[in-house]
């Protein structure tokens, strides 16, 4: 049987039964209260503490907003490190397309930061040939070659940035010209100017602004970075050129043909894959 007593503070609230049966009558209560205080043993409720092995011990609460379990909550909060700025509670769709959103704008933030001012990079043109002079000349040669490499990434990259933006540039012009086209069936037929809408340009006007806006400025990342590998390559061939260095690659295979005989093999395996389901 429980103490009556619910509360460990000294002012403890006791009922008039408990104060006639077990303390005496009332001109007693006052006399024997701090002595009854001291004899009853108020039991204290402690939490059970989370264990690996016995997962019974653990109380079970209701998940709060952000909050994954119990032992998160008595733990702390996560580590700057590990959190995600996007909110736990979102549903997981939004949720998964809130972080990758956050995932493209933290990689071009960090990628403007590593990339050199292409007028810091003309202004250091002699230091740079100097510091290359104790490089051994197969290290300038392997340069030279990876450099090459860079300069194409980036130079596709730039070219894919400047078609892109070239498609939000012509979309507008596709949707002003389907409700041209549409003017006069817009009011009796709604729906089918929606359907050509949502089928041929799939965004609405404010989204296309949107996108050509971002577009613009990856085209002039893009662009600069392609202008930055492009100088470091001159500078390289000149280094090459000064020491009558050969810095043609012997790989002469081009990288289109590598990649056509490679989707060749791929394809004859999936014909010889089908060819045996088909005897099956």
């Amino acid at each position: 049987m429980s103490s009556p007593l619910v509360s460990t503070f000294p002012t403890a609230v006791l009922s008039p039964v408990y104060c006639e049966t077990v303390l005496g009558s009332p001109a007693n209560i006052f006399a024997k209260l701090s002595d009854v205080q001291d004899d009853v043993q108020v039991p204290r409720v402690t939490m059970p503490l989370p264990s690996h092995h016995n997962d019974h011990n653990q109380i079970i609460e209701p998940i709060k907003y952000n909050q994954h379990s119990f032992k998160e909550s008595s733990l702390g909060p996560l580590s700057c490190a590990t959190q995600s700025p996007i909110p736990k509670g979102l549903p997981p769709v939004t949720r998964h397309m809130g972080e990758s959103s956050y995932c493209s704008r933290k990689n071009l933030l960090r990628r403007n930061e590593a990339d050199l001012d292409l007028i810091d990079l003309q202004k250091s043109k002699d230091i740079f040939k100097s510091s290359m002079k104790n490089i051994p000349d197969t290290t300038v040669y392997t340069a030279v070659v990876a450099k090459r490499a860079d300069v194409e990434s980036k130079c596709l990259r730039a070219l894919a940035a400047a078609w892109e933006r070239e498609s939000t540039e012509k979309h507008p012009l596709l949707l002003q010209n389907i409700l041209k086209d549409c003017a006069e069936q817009y009011v009796e037929s709604m729906a089918e100017a929606s359907f050509f809408e949502r089928l041929l340009v799939k965004r609405t006007m404010q989204q296309l602004e949107d996108d050509a806006d971002f577009t613009l400025a990856a085209y002039s990342h893009d662009f600069t970075a392609h202008q930055i590998a492009d100088l470091q390559l001159d500078y390289l061939e000149e280094i090459g050129a000064e020491w009558k260095l050969s810095t043609e690659d012997d790989d002469s295979e081009d990288a289109e043909d590598r990649l056509k005989a490679y989707v060749d093999s791929i394809v004859a395996e999936l014909e010889v894959e089908t060819v045996k389901d088909s005897r099956r």
